[in-house]
């Protein structure tokens, strides 16, 4: 029974080639040499299958061309090293030049097969009427050999653009490559110890922010704390109206029994000052001195009236707050844990203060070459131990270099 469905690549799932054939297999090729009568439905099966092949090869090729139009202009490829570009470059190239031979080689197979049929037709082993009928039947792929031949014409071309363009590209990678400078083994021992360090550095760094990120969160609890049962004692020891007056009655009494006696000691020490100042004086002026003071003490009594009243005097009352000294207590104790905390604080962080080091500047505290500054320096962070370090090499502390250098230009500076 005939089917009018037009065949495609999904309705022939059985006409695909194996991987060995597309790669260059000639088995096909020398079985049909040998033998001179072929089934008509085989022949057509292969012409189909080798049409398929060379549309998928098709595809691959549009594909890569694509790719490599985006990799030669992608700014992180541009930016890469030279290897880095060799490799990319090369791996494309090599994908390109498979993919030209398979085109070649699939549609040199359509053709032989399909002038096989053609010539099976002239010997009347095929009828000239099925044979137009089969190759007008109506396909989503290119079929017939002219239109094979456009077809691999136009791919060759497309190809063999894109791979002159990689070759060229390669030949200025390996310039570039060959002309480089070339590290020795030791500096490459250098840079790879420098990374295995920083890495190191790292995941300290992350345990030590860990730990103080722990310590930060007990200390925020701790302070909430202590803020909630402060809240909670001044609202329990808050006095009443009724005990604040009576507070400041006792001290007003207080400042009352007080009073008498402090005048008596202000009083007798300004007559203390008063006998020195006389003793340094002469007579005649102790004598006139003498005259103006009970002068004026005559003035200021006859001035006086029975009915004055003495000048009101202004107390001064002091109110004493029983938490002070537990607030005073409670803020040093902070001071102190903060204190000893900072202490083990990560001072600095290698990876950010020691890139673009030159490979011959070594540290002034642990004489490491090339791995950090002086003030990133891990193992010594303690800034007495560093003093002494330098106290001890006789070296600047101002610009950290040996006496042999030049005269230090930040010894005066401000």
């Amino acid at each position: 029974m005939r089917t009018s469905q037009k065949p495609t690549t999904r309705t022939l799932p059985l006409f695909r080639l194996a991987s060995e054939e597309e790669e260059g297999d000639i088995k096909l090729l020398i079985d049909l040499t040998r033998k001179r009568v072929q089934d008509q439905k085989q022949i057509r099966t292969e012409i189909d299958m080798a049409a398929i092949s060379l549309q998928r090869q098709k595809k691959i090729a549009t594909t890569l061309v694509t790719q490599w139009n985006h990799h030669k202009n992608e700014d992180s490829i541009i930016s890469a090293s030279a290897a880095e570009q060799m490799r990319l470059t090369s791996q494309l190239l090599r994908q390109a030049e498979v993919t030209k031979e398979r085109i070649l080689r699939m549609g040199t197979r359509y053709l032989i097969i399909d002038l096989w049929h053609e010539d099976m037709t002239e010997w009347g082993d095929v009828s000239g009427y099925q044979r137009q009928v089969w190759l007008e039947r109506e396909r989503d792929y290119a079929f017939g050999s002219r239109a094979i031949i456009e077809l691999i014409k136009n791919q060759c071309e497309v190809l063999n653009v894109a791979i002159e363009d990689m070759k060229a590209m390669l030949q200025r990678q390996e310039k570039e490559l060959t002309e480089s400078d070339r590290l020795t083994s030791f500096q490459v021992q250098r840079i790879l110890k420098k990374e295995i360090e920083s890495s190191q550095e790292h995941l300290n760094h992350r345990s030590d922010v860990d730990t103080l990120t722990k310590k930060v969160e007990s200390q925020g609890l701790e302070i909430a704390s202590i803020k909630s049962s402060l809240r909670t004692v001044e609202v329990v020891t808050a006095p009443t109206p009724i005990e604040q007056s009576e507070k400041t009655n006792q001290e007003v009494k207080l400042v009352e029994l007080v009073e008498p006696e402090v005048r008596e000691v202000e009083e007798k020490e300004d007559h203390e000052d008063l006998e020195l100042v006389e003793e340094d004086d002469d007579d005649e002026n102790h004598f006139k001195r003498m005259v103006n003071e009970v002068t004026d003490e005559i003035v200021k009594v006859r001035n006086w009236s029975k009915d004055d009243e003495p000048a009101p005097k202004s107390r001064r009352v002091e109110y004493y707050e029983p938490l002070i000294n537990s607030r005073i207590r409670i803020v040093q104790a902070k001071l102190r844990r903060m204190e000893e905390e900072v202490k083990t604080y990560p001072y600095r962080d290698r990876r950010d203060e020691s890139l673009g080091i030159p490979l011959d500047r070594n540290c002034a505290f642990c004489d490491a070459i090339g791995i950090h500054f002086s003030d990133a320096c891990p193992q010594f962070r303690d800034g007495r131990t560093r003093y002494e370090i330098i106290l001890q090499k006789k070296w600047c502390i101002h610009c950290l270099e040996g006496p042999e250098r030049h005269r230090c230009r930040y010894r005066y500076r401000k």
